[in-house]
């Protein structure tokens, strides 16, 4: 998936638990999530999952 919005410092403190429950639901089956976001410029996330 990828944007082209605002990004955000993945850096960053953030509170919300959106990008924190995908994470532990990627790896509870296996996979693994890769975020890649710059302010300005937009967000990208890698999902990958072996089956």
């Amino acid at each position: 998936m990828q944007d082209n919005g605002r990004g955000f410092n993945i850096q960053g403190h953030f509170d919300g638990i959106g990008l924190k429950n995908i994470r532990e639901r990627m790896e509870a089956i296996g996979g693994v999530m890769i975020i890649s976001s710059s302010p300005q410029i937009g967000t990208r996330f890698d999902l990958s999952l072996a089956v």
